[in-house]
Order: C-alpha cells, then structure tokens, then sequence
C-alpha cells in the first residue's frame, strides 16, 4: 500500500533531505498512512520522549544517521491501523502552542469515523504534550483541509472544501468552509460558500491581528487543460461575517494564488501564486509558460502589481509568502529559470526564495537545488521570526551533497 507522510522541519539557511535524517525501513510496518510531525526546536542532544501518549500516537526517536546535522527534539506520528491521514496543515500562536490539521478517513480522535471524510485538529505544547484534539464529521459528507491558522487570542481557524451539506446546504459541486474554535477547543461556529455549478477551492488563509481572515484558492467550472481558471480573495471576521468578496482574473488567463499575508501596520494584503498572463496589462502572455506574482490590496481593496517574475519559455510558480518588520516581501517556490544576467532555462526545478523591497523592487533570489540534472526542488511554507531569520519548508528529490535521492520526494 503506498504511504503517505508529512515531514516538517524548520532551518535557517540549511537543506536538509529527511533521506538523510531518518531511517525509514526500520520503522513499524503497521500499514496505515500517518501523519508526522518533527519538533520545531532543534538540539544535538535531544532529551528522551515522553511515550504516555494514546496508542494512536506513536513516537520515531531512533535511527538518526547523520550526527553533523541538527535534529529535531521530537518527533510524532499520528494515526491508526488501515487510516489514510492526508491535507495536514500546521500554525505555531505567540504562545509557543502547535497546532495541526489534517483530515482522515478513520477515527483518530473519536472512536470511529462520523462521516465520509473527517476533520481531524489538534493542539500541543512544546514538549509534544498533547492539550486537547477534536474530530468533526457530518453523516455522508466529506472534508478536506487546505490551511489551519491562530489568532492572537488562540482561537483556532480551520479552512477547507466539501462536496457535501457541512456548516448548509451545498451551492456549487465543491464549497469553501471555515470552523472557528476557541483555545479551549470548542467550536464557536462554522461556514460555507459556494458558486453554482462551480468549484471553490481553498489554498492558504491568514487571520489578521483583529481576527479577520483572508482566504485565497481557485474558483473553475470544469478541470480542463486549456479552461481559465479565476482566483479569489475572501474576507470573513471573527463573528463569522463574509466581508468582502475580490475575484482576480484575466481575459483568456489563469491566475492560481498560493499564498496571502497581511502587514499589521497599514492592513495592506499581499497576494501571491502563479499566472499564464500579464497582470501589468491584463492581458495573456506573460513572459514565461508561467510567472510568479505579488498584488497589493489597499483596505478598500483596491489592486496594484507590485512584482511579477518570469523569464521566456521558463516556470516560475510562488507557494508561499511572509513580511518582515521592515516591510519588506519574501515568496518562495519553484523555477527552472534562471535570473542571473544571461542566464538560461534549466533542467531542474530548483527552489527559490525572493525578497522584495516595500516598494516592489527585487532585491536578491536564492536558490535551493542544482540546475541541471532533472531535478525538482520546492519552498513550500515561509515564516520570517523577530530576528529576522527566515524559515522554510519544502520538498526535493536531490541530496545535499547533489546526488539523486533513488526514494523519492523528501521533505526539508
């Protein structure tokens, strides 16, 4: 059966392939497809684990191979014989408190499945302590998660689609939903929305400081090569109110946005994703087979390009976004562009972070991944801490010595 895991591991400026960290043919051979989770605290001197957790709850605290590189504190791995544990998000409060979201074709956190699909959240502490977890089912319908963000009180937003009657009655063939708890793991309310005849599909959200969450996903009819595909904006606030609704689309284009964030200081909304078109002229193409983009929203919502990124017969795609104290703009993702002076298009798929200036000019690119070879390396998820440092997490079939890993994907 094949098998699915989510690695998360956080590093500043270091690649560095879960190949090479953990053993994974010694692990259990229950055969279930679990969700891991590594601890965000990196030691060389990791302290024991603690093993008083539920049977559902098994721990990976052996088989570290390379003693030169830093590992994590700990490591969790959550599910349950025959479960399939897919969609898993993560979102860390001011606290220091994780949370995770994922959904789940078996009861994990209940005894047995309530619906098709369930959700599937929990919180932990630092120490992995668990503080409390939640399943939430409906009867005959099924859920997916796409993001899990806190706010500032600790109240907890889970968003993700349904194809199913969840927080009303189904509008489109797939509806957004959002579920709000609070610290405690209660449920406050829940949400959803839909387009007739169509498919709204959520990729990231992020809860601002007065608890407003701004979502970004897709809206499309069919999933047909060649179809345009829409992106939008959605705002709800902390009662459960839908604010405002902002399409972004292009005449004969497709615009995918990936990431979204907020600055605290003016409210301004950053954007990013990928586009096949021009967001300057509004027009199909843009430079390369696809670019990265950033737009502006002011308060009122109203648009402005601040950066596009491409490069002639080339991909470029964004996954992700942070800000700075400085204001300054961060994306990361994936490219077989190369944008040095008289660079040309690669074989591989290398990573790259880029920063931007508060006003839109690009300041420097980083590469992650070698650019011949046929490989494929992703940044997938951004945080930028108090320092500044910058922590990101992605994926890759390459080695950090640039050898090809004969397993697969790995998760950095």
């Amino acid at each position: 059966m094949a098998r699915v895991y989510l690695f998360i591991f956080i590093f500043i400026q270091a690649c560095s392939p879960i190949g090479e960290l953990l053993n994974l043919n010694e692990s259990n051979s229950k055969s279930f497809d679990p969700l891991w989770i590594a601890g965000l605290i990196q030691s060389n001197n990791p302290t024991p684990l603690d093993d008083s957790n539920t049977s559902k709850e098994d721990i990976v605290n052996k088989n570290v191979l390379n003693a030169n590189v830093d590992i994590p504190e700990w490591t969790l791995l959550v599910g349950a014989p025959n479960a399939n544990i897919t969609d898993s998000a993560l979102t860390i409060d001011r606290d220091g408190f994780i949370y995770i979201a994922g959904s789940t074709n078996a009861g994990i956190y209940s005894e047995n499945l309530i619906g098709t699909r369930d959700i599937i959240l929990a919180k932990y502490n630092s120490r992995k302590q668990t503080i409390w977890t939640k399943q939430v089912g409906v009867r005959g319908v099924s859920l997916n998660v796409a993001d899990v963000e806190v706010d500032q009180r600790g109240n907890v937003y889970v968003i993700g689609k349904t194809s199913g009657n969840f927080a009303g009655r189904l509008t489109g063939r797939q509806d957004l939903f959002v579920i709000k708890f609070n610290t405690n793991g209660n449920e406050i309310w829940r949400r959803q929305k839909g387009s007739r005849n169509q498919n709204l599909i959520p990729e990231k959200a992020f809860v601002d400081q007065s608890g407003i969450s701004y979502i970004v996903g897709i809206l499309y009819r069919e999933q047909i090569i060649g179809e345009s595909v829409t992106g939008f904006l959605f705002k709800i606030d902390s009662q459960g109110n839908w604010r405002r609704d902002l399409s972004i689309s292009i005449p004969e284009g497709s615009v995918y946005p990936q990431g979204v964030v907020v600055a605290n200081n003016t409210g301004d909304i950053f954007v990013t994703g990928t586009t096949n078109a021009n967001l300057q002229t509004n027009r199909v193409p843009s430079t390369g087979n696809s670019d990265l983009f950033i737009l502006k929203y002011d308060r009122s919502g109203r648009r402005q390009l601040f950066a596009q990124l491409g490069q002639v017969l080339s991909r470029t795609e964004s996954n992700s976004i942070a800000l700075d104290s400085f204001g300054n703009v961060f994306v990361g993702g994936m490219s077989n562009a190369n944008f040095e002076p008289e660079g040309e298009v690669g074989e591989s798929n290398r990573g790259i972070l880029v920063k931007y200036n508060s006003l839109g000019v690009r300041q420097w690119i980083q590469y992650l991944g070698p650019i011949d070879g046929n490989r494929t390396t992703a940044i997938n998820a951004l945080s930028i801490d108090s320092e500044g440092n910058i922590f990101t997490t992605g994926q890759s079939n390459h080695m950090v010595d640039g050898r090809q890993n004969g397993i697969g994907m790995d998760y950095f």
